[in-house]
């Protein structure tokens, strides 16, 4: 986060930066403790972490920031649990999905 900067703005920022894409956020759907969050520079952190739910203003490939993320893929929310994952985001996407979201 920048000085200044709500939760909100920040992930909006990060996400227009890191893939081009402009989202409407929705809610927050799941927070918790993260250890040993890897910072790009070699070093990690303890803080926490705030998944929320969004949805896109235009759906479209996303313009990958090439020094943080490789690849992308377009997945429903049952699908992504097949998926090898951290166990915090396991978490948050079964929140979504109780929360009778549609997946």
């Amino acid at each position: 986060m920048e000085n200044g900067e709500t939760l909100e703005g920040a992930l909006q920022r990060e996400l227009r930066e890191e893939t081009g894409l402009t989202v409407r956020i929705v809610k927050p759907v799941d927070a918790g403790l993260v250890y040993g969050w890897p910072t790009g520079n070699g070093s990690r952190v303890n803080g926490v972490g705030i998944t929320y739910f969004c949805t896109l203003n235009r759906r479209r490939a996303p313009k990958l920031s090439r020094i943080e993320h490789d690849r992308f893929v377009w997945i429903r929310p049952r699908a992504a649990l097949l998926l090898e994952l951290r166990e915090s985001l396991r978490t948050a996407i079964r929140a979504y999905l109780a929360d009778g979201s549609t997946a």
